[in-house]
């Protein structure tokens, strides 16, 4: 039969912690590469560099938003793995006792 093991837990949540962090880095360059190859195809239709600037800013902000937004699901389910295992702790604690 298979024991319980809650360092297994604890390496489940640093996976997705990891997770998180990476997703929102991934969704931030492909925010900034959006923004720097439309801006690259619509060159000769902007007028000025500081409304390309902006534009690559603001692809940027949405990617990196969208990111943490992704990241959150990441993080809850990380913390309720965490919290799951800290009630089979208290558990076990009050059982012993």
């Amino acid at each position: 039969m298979v024991e319980y093991n809650p360092r297994i837990i604890q390496v489940y949540a640093d996976k997705l912690y990891t997770q998180a962090n990476i997703t929102v880095i991934i969704n931030f360059i492909i925010g900034l590469v959006f923004g720097v190859i439309i801006c690259y195809i619509l060159e000769r239709f902007l007028s000025s560099i500081v409304i390309e600037a902006v534009f690559i800013l603001f692809t940027t902000a949405i990617g990196y938003f969208k990111g943490q937004e992704k990241a959150f699901s990441f993080r809850l389910q990380a913390q309720m793995a965490l919290c799951q295992a800290k009630i089979e702790e208290h558990t076990k604690k009050s059982v012993a006792n």
